[in-house]
């Protein structure tokens, strides 16, 4: 019993989860300001803490927290029928890339998260639009690559769903609206499927448990930010995070 007491202690006190900590308030604050880009930073700083599939459960949870409160002030603003298309085929292909991820060596999948976030934040930075048609065909083929990409390498949200849902004549609000609820339907889908293939360890759910107050402190201060100050600026910085992430991940 003694000894048990002092493992809880030694976590709380742990620098390692300090720094998880800090990580999880600022990508919450990213995630609840901008609607997206928080879980494309956290999940290859919180891996290299910990695991790849803990880092991924991790994000998942607090990108579900997050979210969860922000839906009651976007739910309202959302097109209905893009978001059930993107995530008919999200859905589709989550449970077809966790096959890999769960086969793959860690640092495989620490380089494709590198990779992964360098091509985001460029594609980002860069203001890279999708200008082709929206439909529910072209909708559900952006969902499925966004879940295959998520399935495999454990990314909430990428280049692909966000430049897909950022592309039409939206207002900005109705985009990030559609962005906050699909990404929610994605990680709860995600979480669900981890479950189902005993992927879900006590350590990631015990850290997910202290973070959450980490999580939604971050995710009221970014909603606190969004409603109060212009959104280009932070993007800009988000975009060479982004990079400079994607690069220190590719050199491990």
């Amino acid at each position: 019993m003694l000894n048990s007491i002092t493992d809880l202690i030694a976590i709380f006190i742990d620098q390692t989860l300090l720094i998880a900590i800090l990580i999880s308030i600022f990508c919450a604050i990213i995630q609840g300001y901008s609607g997206f880009g928080g879980g494309l930073i956290f999940v290859p700083l919180v891996a290299s803490l910990y695991n790849p599939i803990d880092a991924i459960l991790i994000s998942c949870v607090g990108a579900l927290i997050t979210h969860s409160f922000l839906i009651p002030s976007t739910i309202k603003e959302i097109n209905k029928i893009e978001c059930l298309t993107v995530s008919l085929g999200v859905l589709i292909t989550i449970p077809l890339g966790l096959l890999f991820l769960i086969a793959a060596d860690p640092k495989l999948i620490m380089r494709g998260m590198g990779l992964f976030v360098l091509i985001s934040g460029i594609l980002f930075l860069k203001g890279w639009n999708y200008s082709g048609p929206k439909n529910y065909k072209v909708s559900v083929i952006a969902g499925a690559l966004s879940g295959l990409f998520l399935g495999g390498l454990g990314i909430p949200t990428g280049p692909i769903m966000v430049i897909y849902l950022m592309s039409g004549k939206e207002p900005i609000k109705i985009k990030r609206a559609n962005i906050i609820v699909i990404v929610l339907i994605t990680v709860a889908a995600f979480i669900v499927t981890l479950a189902f293939h005993n992927q879900i360890s006590t350590q990631a759910l015990f850290l997910s448990l202290v973070l959450t107050p980490a999580f939604i402190l971050g995710g009221f201060i970014g909603k606190y930010f969004f409603e109060r100050f212009p959104i280009s600026w932070f993007k800009n910085c988000v975009n060479f995070l982004l990079i400079l992430t994607g690069l220190a991940f590719i050199a491990i």
